[in-house]
């Protein structure tokens, strides 16, 4: 019998990227997580670079020379994660603040200009991609739904 209970141990799941082109511009990336069950985590950062999955879908793992590798998503948060390159630095503060108007949490990468963009289930997915649309129209960003579990 496996042991089931929640332990809310806080560990930093791998994800193994895939470069095309050059980008992302890392082999993989490292994203904290809760292990709510032997060999399975909770996502607790939005992922930068990491394909196919949100903040709090719980993932399995398994541990690969001395470190837990990303296997498979076990369960789905029905959240969605969109990144978005802001062109010019100085804008993503404004660019933040208006998908926190929208519902969204954001995070910055250490270059100050990428932003990782969480989409919860209960915010409607139109209004953030009209948002990115008309910025990304204006010049200000590129930006790309990684995750997209919204019906729009």
């Amino acid at each position: 019998m496996s042991d089931t209970r929640s332990t809310n141990r806080m560990v930093q799941v791998c994800f193994p990227l895939e470069q095309v082109g050059g980008w992302p511009p890392v082999t993989q990336e490292e994203i904290a997580c809760s292990e709510i069950a032997p060999g399975q985590y909770r996502l607790k950062a939005i992922p930068f670079y990491a394909r196919a999955v949100a903040r709090d879908d719980v993932v399995r793992a398994e541990m690969r020379q001395g470190r837990l590798v990303y296997t498979e998503v076990a369960d789905r948060s029905e959240a969605a994660t969109v990144r978005a390159i802001v062109y010019e630095p100085s804008r993503v503060p404004e660019v933040r603040k208006a998908l926190g108007f929208l519902g969204c949490d954001t995070a910055v990468n250490e270059l100050g200009k990428l932003v990782a963009i969480h989409v919860p289930s209960f915010v409607p997915y139109g209004p953030v991609r009209d948002y990115l649309e008309t910025q990304a129209r204006g010049g200000l960003l590129g930006y790309e739904a990684s995750c997209l579990m919204h019906t729009v």
